[in-house]
């Protein structure tokens, strides 16, 4: 049958209707959760780690409760290193989202502006280091 414009729009509106449904969901695959608080719970995007050698870049999210620790702040997303090695973090990116998603700030820092930081191993720092490196 010849694919007609009637078909044709039948077909965006399925497949526009599937990326509705499953939309949600294959956002959230990746990240796995590290913990969670009375504040929020702290999530790794694993699909986002880059490893090299004993280095990771990832992607890392808090999800606060109510407004968490800032009004009107729900959610922030870091992009950060970390040395496994060491067991150090470094940040490089900070993104703060409203409850309606939409981004309230935006912080980055070129390679070496913000220092390596010795996480404990019972720490948050520690605990994403452990997500992250193993």
């Amino acid at each position: 049958m010849p694919l007609t414009p009637v078909r044709f729009c039948a077909r965006i509106a399925a497949l526009a209707l599937c990326l509705l449904i499953a939309g949600p969901a294959l956002a959230q695959a990746g990240w796995k959760l590290v913990t969670s608080d009375s504040k929020g719970s702290y999530y790794i995007d694993q699909a986002s780690t880059v490893i090299q050698g004993d280095m990771r870049n990832a992607t890392s999210r808090t999800d606060y409760v109510g407004d968490g620790i800032q009004k009107g702040v729900v959610r922030r997303v870091y992009e950060e290193n970390y040395d496994c090695r060491k067991r150090a973090v470094r940040l490089r990116k900070v993104t703060l989202y409203a409850a309606d998603d939409s981004v309230l700030a935006s912080f980055d820092w070129a390679e070496g502006e913000i220092d390596w930081i010795a996480a404990a191993p019972e720490s948050l720092g520690g605990l994403k280091i452990a997500a992250v490196c193993g």
